[in-house]
């Protein structure tokens, strides 16, 4: 070592301060290096995914492919892979139902979004702030109907009327949003459906989230139904029309009271984003008409009794009758005065992210009377009535098909078939893939037949409750239910039949234990041939009738458990 330090000493100074230098960036290098290694190797914080129930701990896998389920029972944890699903994801109920908040920021994603101005007439809501990006977003408020107890059919009904956000956007790629809340703290956040598996990280009254496509979206705070926030975010549209032009009915940015609209053969309508459309759409005898975009159709402003107080003023915001070739698309229904999407004789009808939310009484969300062809695909409702519904008004049913929608359904049934069945045949009729967030009061999964039809070839499949409270109020606690009688929708002295049901794959994650009913009429007019595969009530699989808790009579036959 000796020589070696007298050969350094005979080095230049300035070599020798080269030396040193060099010397001391190696020794800094490695001890950042270290450090690095030591914060990587520590766990990230937690964020919130939704959760806003104490509940079983479930996990709820889903994706493109068809027709497999898989289930496992390990350490007191139920977890369900369910395949077929349109709507991919990973969603895990734990038994703790509210996590603490988390101050961790999101990072900041800068997807294509598409925010409208509302009418300057309008005040954006006092509930809670939004912003897409970075950007306020203008929050609409509507009603919402916490009664659980049956419409007396005028208007002595005493409504427990709430409003309720909604957020609009149009977008490609991802968002963030961050929500605010100015006069509460946020203790916790869930985001419905559970299956999106969208985390959130709250700060004090603001949480944040991401989005990662288009769909419909509701956000609930510290573990309740009120004040809950609507976001729907319509796909892009890069080329929309601009104005009005030979076959275009076209309403841009701004409020219009247009009262009755009366549609022609070869005519669209397009409601542009930022449009407010206060009136009804009518098309009798019409075809090829289509009806779209990013704005809303607002009926709050009409009564739904006359003013005796007993009288109908009713006016659905689309009537169509005895028409074909009839779209709907993106559109978004608030506050109907009565029911919402009404189909009555029709043919060849599609119906494609359509958002409703109503509130008062008669307000079913999409209704198909005596139709034939008619598809449903990836819409919400939000209904105080049925949310889905298929009837016979004198004349058949065939080829309906509701697919990737989203309910929360206030009053009444979720997906349902009757009671009105005024027809020869109801057939080829199907529910699936379907996630009914909230149901309140009647049957989630229902086929009433109170004529004379046979009702045959019905489907509900791959059928998500996220949260059961069925039987509030006057309604009835029942999962499925499917009854053959004489009630008080019946016009007919005939009773009909219920012949060869599916259902299969229904989770019910949350809420209560519900059980179901299968109920024929009498030895002419049965129940026949109920296959029930995979329906699992919080983790229990429902294996037989009493398992099930079903009522049931004598009149029915070939009911089996897979």
């Amino acid at each position: 070592m000796i020589p070696l330090f007298s050969k350094i000493a005979k080095w230049p100074s300035w070599f020798k301060i080269i030396v040193f230098i060099y010397a001391g960036l190696v020794v800094s290098g490695l001890i950042v290096l270290s450090i690095w290694i030591a914060v990587a190797d520590e766990k990230p914080e937690k964020t919130q995914t939704g959760v806003s129930q104490t509940q079983e701990s479930e996990t709820i896998q889903t994706s493109q492919a068809t027709d497999a389920v898989t289930t496992s029972v390990e350490s007191g944890t139920t977890s369900v892979t369910t395949k077929g699903f349109s709507n991919a994801a990973t969603t895990k109920v734990s038994t703790s139902a509210t996590s603490k908040p988390t101050t961790k920021a999101t990072t900041q994603v800068n997807g294509n979004i598409k925010l409208y101005s509302a009418p300057s007439s309008m005040t954006s809501s006092v509930i809670c702030k939004v912003e897409v990006n970075g950007k306020e977003c203008f929050v609409y408020e509507t009603n919402v109907n916490y009664r659980r107890l049956s419409p007396l059919g005028n208007a002595r009904d005493v409504l427990q009327l709430e409003k309720a956000p909604v957020a609009i956007w149009d977008m490609e790629g991802k968002a963030t949003v961050t929500v605010t809340l100015p006069d509460n703290i946020i203790d916790s956040a869930t985001v419905k459906p559970l299956s999106s598996a969208i985390k959130t990280n709250i700060k004090g009254k603001t949480v944040t989230l991401v989005i990662s496509k288009p769909g419909q979206y509701v956000v609930e705070f510290n573990n309740s139904t009120h004040d809950a926030l609507h976001l729907f975010v319509n796909p892009l549209d890069k080329n929309p029309p601009t104005q009005s032009s030979s076959g275009l009915l076209y309403y841009g940015p701004g409020i219009h009271e247009v009262g009755a609209v009366y549609l022609q053969s070869n005519q669209n309508v397009y409601i542009a984003g930022g449009a407010v459309v206060r009136g009804w759409f009518v098309g009798s005898y019409v075809n090829n008409v289509k009806i779209y975009g990013s704005g809303i159709v607002d009926g709050s402003i009409y009564p739904r009794y006359k003013p005796d107080g007993y009288g109908s003023a009713a006016h659905p915001p689309i009537q169509f009758s005895k028409s074909s070739n009839i779209e709907l698309d993106s559109i978004t229904f608030l506050d109907p005065a009565g029911w919402t999407v009404n189909t009555y004789h029709c043919s060849n009808v599609k119906v494609n992210n359509v958002k409703i939310i109503s509130s008062r009484q008669n307000g079913d969300g999409i209704t198909t009377q005596s139709c034939t062809n008619q598809r449903v695909t990836n819409c919400f409702v939000r209904s105080w009535d049925d949310s889905l519904v298929v009837k016979a008004y004198e004349g058949n049913v065939r080829d309906i098909s509701f697919d990737n929608c989203i309910l929360w359904t206030d009053l009444a049934q979720s997906c349902e078939v009757g009671y009105e069945t005024r027809g020869d045949v109801m057939e080829n009729i199907s529910f699936t893939n379907i996630t009914v967030l909230h149901n309140f009061h009647k049957a989630v999964l229902s086929i009433h037949n109170g004529d004379r039809a046979t009702v045959q070839n019905v489907v509900f499949k791959n059928i998500v409750v996220e949260d059961a409270q069925m039987g509030t109020g006057d309604g009835s606690d029942l999962l499925i239910d499917i009854t053959i009688d004489d009630g008080i929708w019946s016009k007919e002295n005939k009773r009909g039949q219920v012949r060869n049901v599916i259902y299969e794959n229904i989770f019910v994650l949350g809420g209560k234990s519900a059980g179901s009913r299968i109920m024929g009429y009498d030895s002419n007019h049965t129940v026949e041939g109920v296959c029930i595969k995979n329906v699992m009530i919080k983790g229990q699989k429902i294996n037989s009738l009493s398992k099930g808790k079903f009522a049931n009579n004598q009149y029915i036959s070939d009911i089996r458990f897979e």
